[in-house]
């Protein structure tokens, strides 16, 4: 991942990360917080690098304790994080 590939996700999709991003930017930005919502509503926050181990260990959990199949929704950079990034790169809309 780039810098202007990082930008992307701050200036034009308000935090969206694709999933196909993700292995870039956890090598880019390792600790950048990340919220992701999974099937049925349930949620969770980790980090960019910690993002699939925390995945197979919620979809697991869901299946042993619930009996339910997980799939993610949405992955997302969260406000706190956003809005930090946003500053300290200088992407704060000036509107």
């Amino acid at each position: 991942m780039n810098l202007q590939e990082f930008k992307q996700i701050f200036c034009e999709r308000g935090g969206s990360v694709f999933p196909e991003q993700i292995n870039e930017l956890a090598e880019f930005a390792p600790d950048l917080p990340l919220g992701v919502k999974v099937g049925y509503g349930s949620r969770f926050v980790t980090s960019a690098k910690n993002f699939k181990l925390d995945l197979e260990n919620n979809t697991k959990y869901q299946l042993d304790v619930h009996n339910v199949d997980q799939y993610v929704r949405d992955v997302f950079v969260p406000c706190s994080a956003y809005d930090k990034v946003r500053q300290i790169f200088g992407w704060a809309n000036k509107e």
